[in-house]
């Protein structure tokens, strides 16, 4: 019913001629209460903010689909960078972003293009594709310099460098994170200071140099004060001194960082910082002999690393290498079948159960639910706007509570169509049976416009290109 009503009203108003005007003052709207979360994102009141555009995630979407085609596009995605950043999953934002910049290509070099250039390729990066997320730092680069921005130049050179280590480029990749946090100073942007010394340590850790790591990671906390009640960077700081504190031998230090960027990571509802979290975690418990924890906890990151990329633990090929070792003794020692069942309750669990499993130093999951999917994205392939959700409630004290999970199929996975809502999947339905969308308006007595909405969105939610990938699957071809 509320469907049908919001149809209705979204028709009548197409007919006075205001849809316009509404979209336009819909966009500025949450133009500015994204700018509002930008200009406070590395403070304390980080949360609060968050989980207040959390609440508007539908509206958001709707802001950059009203944006889409227009020059408010580019400026959207430059501002809502921090609340994708938050959530763990870069893949709506590398879309989003591609897809304003290709809506601005003709455009002379502007600082704002430039940044968002920068962005994408940390999006990108995130996702593990660094080859790629090296081009478009490249691209951001040249941008900035065009456009005299020193600011933008300075994030062009914090992308590239984390590309390059992430991929294995030690030395240059460690260069440049620590002239990327003295350029960010000089340019005067404390949140981007703050993410580059984050970063930093992770260069020295992946450079092998455990205790640069531990050193930079205390400075990105002096950044960021003693009494800071924010989460992103410290979440993501602490996962960096647990990996620190296990290659330098300190297994119960390195369970104790770990447990707390589970905490602070969980609280977010960050997707990529709760995986590499019960990612390490299972490592810990290996080295600990709790084989049946490690297990669960391997199955639990691998679920949610299927839901931002293709690639886990960000595609470096370091990490990889020392996950399969450790996957491989816990498989040994507890043999191949009792593995396997320990995997797949661990991954049957839900982000925020496997938070509570994670820092609550839990052997295995007991009386948690079940993982929901209520909504579907695609990971490798960027031609429609992933749907991600993320969403989380918790405190950021001992036990996280109230998580809403956020629910994805994993990528390699059939799509649901229970992802749908009733009149999307009516409307898919109709697509299946060979429907143009004249056809399906006439039949449904709604407006073409309102079809091609509802399309749209069905492609999206399913992470699909094209209306026949849509009708196979509900065909089960």
């Amino acid at each position: 019913m509320l469907e049908t009503l919001r149809e209705y009203g979204a028709d009548r108003l197409e007919e006075l001629g205001g849809t316009g005007a509404l979209r336009r003052r819909h966009v500025a709207y949450f133009h500015a209460k994204l700018r509002h979360f930008e200009e406070r994102f590395a403070g304390s009141r980080q949360l609060p903010l968050y989980q207040g555009l959390v609440a508007e995630r539908e509206n958001l979407r709707a802001a950059l689909r009203y944006a889409d085609g227009g020059p408010e596009l580019l400026g959207l995605t430059a501002v809502m960078w921090p609340y994708w950043l938050c959530s763990g999953q870069p893949a709506e934002g590398a879309y989003w972003m591609g897809r304003a910049l290709d809506r601005t290509r003709e455009q002379r070099p502007t600082s704002r293009r430039a940044m968002v250039l920068a962005l994408r390729s940390m999006f990108v990066s995130r996702e593990g594709d660094q080859a790629t997320a090296l081009d478009i730092a490249t691209d951001a680069l040249a941008a900035a310099r065009a456009a005299g921005d020193a600011r933008s130049a300075a994030w062009a050179g914090f992308a590239e460098a984390a590309a390059l280590y992430y991929q294995g480029v030690h030395e240059r990749g460690l260069a440049g994170a620590g002239t990327a946090v003295a350029l960010m100073r000089e340019a005067g942007d404390a949140h981007g200071e703050r993410l580059a010394q984050m970063h930093l340590s992770v260069a020295h850790l992946l450079a092998g140099r455990p205790e640069a790591a531990l050193e930079a990671a205390r400075g990105t906390l002096e950044l960021l004060g003693a009494d800071s009640e924010e989460c992103f960077v410290q979440g993501s700081q602490r996962i960096t001194e647990g990996l620190a504190h296990l290659l330098l031998g300190a297994t119960a230090d390195a369970a104790r960082s770990l447990r707390a960027g589970a905490r602070l990571s969980g609280a977010l509802g960050d997707t990529l910082g709760v995986a590499a979290a019960m990612n390490l975690l299972a490592w810990v418990a290996v080295d600990e002999g709790r084989m049946r924890r490690a297990a669960c906890l391997f199955g639990a990151c691998a679920a949610q690393w299927r839901k931002i990329g293709p690639q886990s633990l960000v595609g470096n090929p370091q990490m990889r290498a020392m996950h399969d070792e450790y996957e491989q003794r816990a498989r040994d020692e507890l043999g191949a079948g009792r593995y396997t069942a320990l995997y797949a309750k661990g991954a049957a669990l839900s982000l925020g159960a496997g938070v509570l499993m994670a820092a609550e130093d839990k052997d295995a999951p007991s009386g948690v639910p079940r993982q929901r999917t209520t909504a579907v994205r695609t990971t490798a392939v960027r031609t429609t706007a992933p749907g991600t959700t993320a969403s989380g409630t918790t405190s950021v004290g001992t036990t996280p509570v109230g998580t809403t999970p956020v629910g994805m199929t994993p990528a390699g996975t059939r799509p649901a169509p229970h992802a749908l809502t009733p009149r999307e999947r009516e409307v898919a339905g109709l697509v299946a049976e060979g429907l143009t969308n004249r056809e399906i308006a006439e039949r449904l007595v709604i407006s073409r416009r309102t079809v091609d909405a509802h399309v749209e969105h069905i492609l999206a939610k399913l992470g699909y290109s094209s209306r026949t990938q849509v009708a196979e699957l509900l065909r089960g071809g």
